[in-house]
């Protein structure tokens, strides 16, 4: 791909693209620490620099069982055993062994990054200036902003020329950082971003996990696709990947601050990894995964404790005013508009001001179209994720085995939802859909979700999974929520339980069945 200058980008630095020695790059570390954070006691940081071997769980005293299910229940993983891991314990070298071949400088040694609590603040300050860097700069922020915010703001305060991002949510492991650097010191208009393996949710057990690259379907959800051939066989070497996870990157400061400001109205971070990937590559840069820098991402199957970050129904609206911006500003041509609002009618139903100036700000600057952006960069997503309407897991009525005459019904006005005979004549009320975005609707914009006490109500859909997230397992004939299975009681309510096998009110039977969209959406 041509990287063609640009009179926005960096023209000072321009010039010296290429030449700049990668131990001449100053880094600055910022620990993104707000969303979604692990549970740590940081008043036992100071003098855990040695490896440690991590806490079991064979070995739990009773009277700790119930904090471990408390603290489940609130952060969605084992945060107990996570509290009783050091900061910075040993791991394995994770890395393709090709990759020891490469030569970087030697950069100092990072911690895993864990949250503050408030209590630890000064504790957490202490350990990073007196191991870290002592002329680190700390921030704390007194309210909760979101993450796209709290990238904006760091960006502001970061002082050297190289910005890279971590969530909360990671663990680094050997030599993760200067084969970013690498990257971006070959082209200074880099994104790059680590191959991101996996924490295990009950074990916090590293798991390393096979490249993908990122792409996206018609519902804006980010998704994971195989490797080219060609990709496979140049690793470990980095790869171009059309959609970048944000969880941790690194991209030079100026131009970041030149991308991210653009528009700062867009703020669901789904939508402004979408966003930046669009942006970064029409514009002349390039977004690259980095197969020999490997740092482990934790990411609860229970959705769950997304409730703990407010109203998601109010975080609903900002969720679709985001993408309907996206969908305006960045897909603009009508027919992919149109397929969008086909899969997400809520969007297109989203409030969205006068966005105008911002349009003619793009022009402007000479983006590249999105048709230029699926025939050089996303080459292979309409192959994948072809240019159709929504196409639905399952449909019609939803009965268990254990009662095959009778199907799952909402009331309306009561919001709850139990078992009746089955009717033709309430089909309004008894015809469900398991949507590809995972959630079980009653219409258009109705959704089972689980309550506080487990039982299942209506509530408005949100698309941002939580209590709203479902899933259906072909082989059992499980419907899950969250690692719970729908069951029904002998008063005909249904509520969710942990699946058991052996019990036959979990087991659940759809009138249609898409087995084909079903394997093609767990991609």
């Amino acid at each position: 791909m041509h990287y063609r200058p640009f009179h926005w980008q960096l023209s000072q630095r321009a010039s010296r693209r290429g030449r700049l020695k990668l131990w001449q790059v100053a880094v600055s570390l910022l620990l993104l620490l707000l969303l979604g954070a692990l549970h740590q006691q940081l008043s036992h940081w100071d003098g855990l620099v040695e490896p440690l071997p991590a806490a079991g769980m064979d070995n739990m005293p009773a009277a700790e069982v119930g904090a471990f299910a408390r603290l489940w229940l609130e952060y969605g993983y084992n945060a107990w055993l996570a509290e009783r891991i050091p900061v910075r314990r040993g791991l394995l070298d994770m890395r393709d062994d090709r990759c020891l071949e490469y030569s970087y400088p030697k950069l100092s040694a990072l911690m895993e990054p864990r949250c503050p609590q408030q209590r630890s603040r000064q504790a957490f300050r202490a350990y990073v200036q007196r191991y870290i860097h002592g002329a680190a700069r700390i921030f704390h922020l007194e309210e909760h902003v979101g993450l796209v915010r709290a990238r904006r703001l760091a960006a502001d305060e970061a002082k050297l020329e190289t910005l890279i991002f971590l969530d909360a949510h990671v663990e680094v492991s050997e030599g993760w950082l200067e084969p970013l650097l690498a990257a971006i010191w070959e082209d200074q208009f880099t994104l790059a971003t680590p191959q991101l393996d996996r924490l295990d949710e009950e074990t916090l057990e590293y798991v390393r996990v096979v490249e993908r690259r990122g792409l996206f379907d018609w519902s804006l959800r980010r998704r994971e696709v195989p490797l080219t051939w060609q990709q496979i066989k140049q690793l470990p070497r980095p790869f171009a990947t059309a959609v970048l996870r944000t969880s941790v990157f690194a991209i030079n400061a100026e131009w970041f601050n030149k991308l991210a400001h653009l528009d700062m109205e867009l703020n669901a971070p789904a939508a402004a990894e979408l966003e930046l990937s669009f942006k970064v590559w029409r514009i002349g840069g390039r977004v690259l995964q980095v197969p020999c820098s490997r740092v482990a991402h934790l990411q609860p199957s229970d959705l769950g404790y997304m409730q703990r970050y407010g109203d998601l129904q109010q975080m609903a609206r900002e969720h679709f005013s985001s993408y309907k911006r996206l969908t305006e500003i960045w897909l603009s041509e009508p027919r992919y508009k149109s397929v969008v609002y086909q899969h997400q009618p809520q969007i297109l139903q989203a409030h969205l001001p006068n966005v105008s100036k911002l349009q003619e700000l793009i022009k402007r600057v000479d983006f590249e179209s999105f048709d230029w952006y699926l025939q050089h960069v996303a080459t292979d997503l309409l192959r994948h994720f072809p240019l159709l309407p929504r196409i639905d897991l399952a449909h019609g009525t939803l009965r268990p085995a254990h009662l095959p005459s009778h199907c799952l019904t909402a009331d309306l006005q009561t919001r709850r939802i139990h078992l009746q005979p089955c009717n033709a004549v309430q089909q309004l009320t008894q015809n469900w859909t398991l949507s590809s975005l995972n959630d079980l609707r009653l219409g258009v914009d109705i959704c089972a979700e689980v309550q506080p006490t487990q039982y299942v109500a209506l509530s408005a859909c949100h698309t941002l999974g939580g209590r709203q997230s479902w899933r259906l397992d072909m082989d059992k004939n499980y419907l899950i929520s969250n690692r719970h299975c729908l069951e029904f009681n002998v008063r005909m309510r249904v509520y969710v339980r942990r699946c058991d096998y052996m019990n036959q009110r979990q087991m659940w039977f759809f009138e249609h069945t898409n087995v084909a969209a079903i394997k093609t959406n767990d991609l």
